[in-house]
């Protein structure tokens, strides 16, 4: 294949967000493809010529699907337009895909089975640095109507005065690049305000349901609202939802998280690339509002939020766990908006004017709300998945009739006072529990945090102490409340139940509650372990300074705070688990709780 590129230049905030898993050390540790795929409508009588035809159409009309990357001497990733490309067919087998590198060949290809010349099935396939699920998805609709096109017209329709070079370009304004400075510098302290587990379960764990939505009028509904009022169906669904889970819950201080952003301005609304990142975003419920007012100034939050992108996907996973688990559990972020129908072909549509909705319940636990929507031409699917911890079905089901019923309202009485909109929503009724520790809009389980606590080395008994903060106390041997600290760090990063305390005791077998503790660790906001309190963790900094030369690295940070480094937390468990440990790049909050890890290896 001839390399001739055609543009060069630096990649969009969203790309940023994969190019940590296309990095090569993630890929040669898990050969792995972050990748979209979706089965194809085939026609009858479909040639391998006539699908070669569309490929090469599609292409050409789109940038991101003839890019390819390379890493700069200054190890910054590149993004490189090829002048022309063919995307290749490859045959399906039953043996796993082989993963193409984007470092070495763009990703975009259609996996087919053939019968001689005939096509019988075909499969589109991208990598996820170049294109996200909501142009996947118009991709994918706008490929089947090529293929079918007698005069075969360019349906494909390319803008080529604005492509993920140009998006990328205006992200590095100057101007734009200071705005979204100050707003990621900011957005700790957002995290931190938002309130936390506002959703506390409340059911059984281990089950998880999801109730599903068919209903094409409704998604055509919202397309108008969206024309007339200004506003993008995306923002339509956020404030929609958003509202009936703030009435439910009476929350109103409330912080969602869409996985569209960026879809909001009219240049890149229908841009074919990968633009999407995640946004946490307030939503905001003035006094005198009407329902159309809520709607359109969550359409202006959703647009002013972008800066707040996560431009590194995983390393704003990082931070948030981190930050969640020293302010007490995670944020729950129950609404994620995302076009989903790219992950396979649509069920027959429904019925024009039926509404219907189903319900399937499978095993294993899922811990948040999330909400996502699958617009089609021919139907609409929104569906709402839970786990059983989260809510009990039958809240499941509540919440899910007020979500529908607040957008009909919406749509229907669009003049109508919010207030008397959100009136009509139920109020969630907690089931009582003797075990919650209560702060603020946040509930956790006390048996939680005592479980942590019991399963740490030399603690015989543990208990909790509610005052200014939450202490947990423990009696045994001689436990060493650092690496007590990080285990309830590394727990309440994934469990929304427990809260980590804010000071630590430690007192003798022996001794009564009375007593005076042998050890007291108090935590502040502040409080990082360092290599001077523990020779491991300075073990674990040594290895990342040898994987990264020249890179100092400072224990106290989490992954994106030490600068989004994208070799750092592959190279650092790849170095690890040649040292005899195990784990997954992402099963870990920052550098110093690795040190956790280590004890918990029994090293």
């Amino acid at each position: 294949m001839t390399m001739e590129f055609a543009r060069t230049g630096s990649l969009t905030w969203g790309q940023h967000s994969f190019w940590f898993l296309n990095e090569e050390t993630f890929t040669r540790e898990y050969g792995i493809e972050f990748h979209l795929s979706r089965p194809l409508n085939v026609p009858r009588g479909l040639t391998k010529a006539r699908l070669q035809q569309t490929l090469n159409a599609a292409a050409a009309a789109y940038e991101a699907l003839r890019t390819m990357y390379r890493v700069l001497p200054d190890g910054q990733p590149e993004q490189c337009v090829l002048a022309h490309f063919e995307p290749p067919q490859v045959e399906l087998t039953d043996d796993p895909v082989e993963p193409v590198d984007v470092k070495e060949r763009p990703g975009f290809r259609c996996m087919v089975r053939t019968d001689g010349d005939l096509v019988s099935e075909a499969v589109l396939r991208a990598n996820q640095i170049d294109i996200d699920g909501f142009a996947f998805s118009r991709l994918a609709r706008e490929f089947e109507r090529h293929l079918v096109d007698e005069v075969q017209g360019a349906l494909f329709a390319g803008d080529e005065a604005f492509q993920p070079l140009d998006c990328a370009a205006a992200e590095s304004e100057e101007a734009m690049q200071a705005a979204s400075a100050r707003a990621i510098e900011a957005l700790s302290g957002l995290w931190r305000e938002a309130p936390r587990n506002f959703l506390p379960p409340a059911g059984v764990a281990g089950k998880t349901l999801q109730l599903t939505l068919n209903d094409a009028d409704l998604y055509a509904s919202v397309q108008r609202y969206s024309t007339t009022h200004g506003i993008s169906p995306a923002s339509f669904f956020h404030a929609a939802v958003g509202g009936a889970i703030a009435a439910w819950t009476q929350t109103y201080d409330l912080f969602l998280t869409t996985a569209v952003s960026n879809r909001w301005r009219p240049r890149s609304a229908g841009l074919v690339a990968r633009i999407a990142t995640e946004v946490d975003c307030r939503l905001e419920f003035p006094a005198g509002a009407t329902g159309a007012d809520f709607v359109r100034r969550t359409h202006g939050l959703l647009l002013r939020a972008y800066p707040y992108g996560v431009r590194d996907e995983e390393a704003g996973v990082a931070a948030k766990d981190r930050i969640d688990s020293e302010s007490g559990s995670i944020l729950q972020r129950p609404v994620r908006i995302e076009y989903l129908d790219y992950q396979g072909r649509q069920e027959t549509a429904a019925a024009v004017g039926a509404r219907r909705i189903e319900e399937r319940t499978t095993e294993g636990g899922f811990d948040r709300m999330l909400f996502a929507f699958y617009p089609g031409d021919r139907e609409f699917k929104f569906f709402l998945k839970c786990g059983s911890e989260v809510a009990a079905p039958e809240e499941c089901r509540e919440l899910f009739d007020a979500a529908i019923g607040f957008a009909d309202a919406l749509l229907g009485k669009p003049e109508s006072p919010l207030q008397e909109l959100l009136s009509q929503i139920p109020t969630r009724v907690l089931p009582a529990e003797a075990d919650w520790i209560v702060s603020g809009n946040s509930r956790h389980l006390g048996g939680r945090i005592r479980a942590v606590a019991m399963a740490h080395p030399e603690v015989e008994e543990a208990w909790l102490e509610e005052g200014d903060g939450l202490r947990c106390a423990v009696a045994g041997g001689r436990p060493d409340l650092i690496a007590l600290h990080e285990r309830m760090l590394l727990n309440a990063s994934h469990d929304p139940l427990i809260r980590v305390p804010t000071s630590y005791a430690a007192f003798t077998s022996d001794s009564p509650r009375s007593d005076e503790p042998t050890t007291v660790l108090d935590i502040d906001r502040d409080y990082h372990p360092s290599a001077d309190d523990d020779p491991r963790i300075r073990a674990i900094v040594d290895v990342f300074e040898h994987c990264n030369p020249g890179t100092a690295c400072d224990p106290a940070l989490s992954y994106a705070a030490a600068g989004g480094r994208f070799t750092m937390i592959p190279s650092m468990v790849s170095s690890l688990r040649n040292a005899g440990f195990e784990s997954h790049p992402l099963d870990f909050t920052g550098i110093a709780s690795l040190a956790a890890i280590a004890r918990s290896r029994g090293e």
